[in-house]
């Protein structure tokens, strides 16, 4: 995520668009019905969402045993 906040303009492009459609974080863009950028940002949030999850699950699985000291033999 690099954006703080987003303008959309819309809801076509060309002579279609130059009306703001959505404003506000990406969150809150990809919230708006209205928004083809939002359906967009949308799908990104939720894959990065899920993500994050099993990042966080993973993390809170069982604890590593620490390493055992084995003497080396000749």
């Amino acid at each position: 995520k690099v954006a703080d906040y987003l303008l959309d303009f819309g809801p076509e492009g060309g002579d279609g668009g130059g009306e703001i459609v959505a404003v506000g974080t990406p969150e809150e863009v990809a919230a708006n019905p209205a928004s083809w950028t939002g359906k967009y940002l949308k799908e990104v949030l939720d894959r990065h969402e899920t993500r994050r999850k099993a990042r966080v699950a993973s993390l809170s699985a069982e604890p590593v045993k620490p390493a055992r000291k084995v003497k080396a033999r000749a």
